[in-house]
């Protein structure tokens, strides 16, 4: 789906922004399965079939306030999900954002940050 959705819209000039992706589908995995789920074939093929983002992030928040923002998560589920989100993001290539206050500063800083390398590539300002 991550081709008929992400790839293909964007070979037509389209901006696509994804809230979950690849990464964070592999995250959930590992929560469940364990860190060997990140060495399986299964995950090396997601990510290398995956169309490549241009822009990779993680919103990092605090397991407590991830469970007042999504109360019917399990505590335990998202201590561990933040635990290898974080591990993980350096290997995935995510610039890490702190989500732990207001929303819209967080997403502000997030706007302002794609926009300017938006409109540095579409200048060609910015390689990829």
């Amino acid at each position: 789906s991550y081709w008929a959705k992400v790839a293909w819209p964007m070979l037509w000039g389209q901006v696509v922004i994804c809230d979950r992706y690849a990464y964070d589908a592999l995250g959930e995995l590992m929560v469940l399965g364990g860190a060997q789920v990140a060495r399986s074939l299964a995950a090396k093929l997601l990510l290398a079939l995956s169309p490549r983002p241009r822009l990779k992030y993680l919103l990092d928040v605090s397991p407590a306030i991830a469970h007042r923002r999504k109360p019917d998560e399990p505590p335990e589920f998202l201590e561990a999900q933040a635990v290898i989100y974080r591990r993980m993001a350096p290997v995935w290539g995510l610039r890490t954002l702190d989500a732990n206050g207001e929303l819209a500063t967080c997403a502000d800083a997030l706007v302002r940050e794609v926009l300017c390398a938006y409109y540095g590539y579409r200048r060609g300002d910015v390689r990829e």
